[in-house]
């Protein structure tokens, strides 16, 4: 959900972030209804059609879904309002990926005010069924900027992922640079760079805000589950002593006993 104050309006979005990758192409046809809802239960809403999809729009909404005025004077309460976005998924059609891609992105303010030494994580978000974040840390006097792979060690299966990934370092006035790294995750652990540039210089270069975008390409995966399989076995628990196995965890012990 995106929502903004244009021209004196109130706007708010539907948006779609589904995962993407070299390939692969999908749509999804939705009908959706936002609504302002007051304290006193007032409803302000209206209903549309969307079709998402590689290649279409990313966003659905209205921009003047209703004036400023009229928003302050009926809905606001405590200062804050109550949105909400309903939606119905009537088809989705999907192709299958070659390549699997995504982006994480961190925004990081008032930089000066970081003190040496502190750091600051992203929130872990699941792409491709593997957890991932982002952490920005100051230390020795440099910026220093990883991607984490947060994927847990399995006992009784090795896991790889093979990734390419560009950084970026984008500020409010525009300017930015970009940093390619490699890495084979094996474990849970993060890639960067510990001294990437000097953190006074970047901080006066970027108005003391920058958004951290990692952009990043899996090109290949050893021992780890395709989400469609985890879907298709869950809800089964097999009891092994005082344990319970998935379907899929329990056949794999299985065949390597």
């Amino acid at each position: 959900m995106e929502i903004i104050k244009l021209n004196e309006f109130l706007g708010i979005f539907l948006e779609c972030e589904k995962e993407t990758c070299d390939g692969g192409k999908w749509t999804i046809e939705c009908e959706y209804e936002l609504k302002l809802i007051s304290a006193s239960g007032k409803l302000h809403s209206i209903q549309n059609k969307a079709v998402f999809g590689i290649g279409i729009a990313s966003n659905y909404g209205k921009r003047a879904f209703i004036s400023w005025n009229d928003m302050e004077k009926d809905y606001v309460t405590n200062d804050s309002i109550d949105v909400e976005i309903r939606v119905k998924i009537i088809n989705i059609t999907e192709l299958p990926c070659t390549e699997k891609t995504f982006v994480l992105s961190h925004t990081v303010k008032n930089m000066s005010s970081i003190k040496e030494g502190e750091e600051y994580f992203s929130d872990i978000q699941t792409r491709f069924n593997i957890p991932w974040y982002l952490q920005v840390k100051r230390r020795d006097g440099f910026n220093g900027l990883f991607l984490h792979c947060s994927k847990h060690l399995d006992e009784f299966r090795n896991w790889s992922i093979k990734t390419e990934y560009q950084f970026k370092l984008v500020s409010t006035n525009g300017r930015n640079v970009a940093f390619y790294g490699e890495k084979v995750f094996e474990k849970p652990v993060g890639s960067g760079w510990g001294k990437l540039m000097r953190w006074e210089n970047w901080s006066s270069r970027c108005n003391d805000n920058f958004v951290f975008e990692a952009n990043v390409r899996i090109l290949d995966t050893t021992g780890i589950e395709d989400k469609n399989d985890v879907d298709r076995f869950s809800g089964f628990a097999i009891p092994v002593g005082d344990q319970e196995y998935s379907l899929e965890k329990w056949l794999e012990m299985a065949f390597d006993h």
